[in-house]
């Protein structure tokens, strides 16, 4: 797979996103707009980094804890 995605953060061993320890991606970029959002600095498109989609799923892959993934 090629390309990249956009990401405010990452939680690398997260127990609270779902079931088992998980790596949890989060998104940057957002048009809604929501008042009272609790994360208003993902809102930018230009925002956060920029990161090699092969790298983090090789990451992922290669990490024996993680037993699933979450995008937010």
């Amino acid at each position: 797979m090629k390309g990249s995605i956009r990401l405010s953060g990452i939680a690398y061993e997260s127990l609270v996103n779902g079931p088992g320890i998980r790596r949890v991606f989060f998104s940057q970029g957002c048009k809604h707009n929501c008042e009272g959002c609790f994360n208003p600095d993902t809102h930018d498109f230009n925002g956060g980094e920029e990161k090699n989609i092969d790298s983090l799923i090789e990451d992922v892959l290669n990490n024996p804890i993680i037993k699933g993934v979450t995008f937010s």
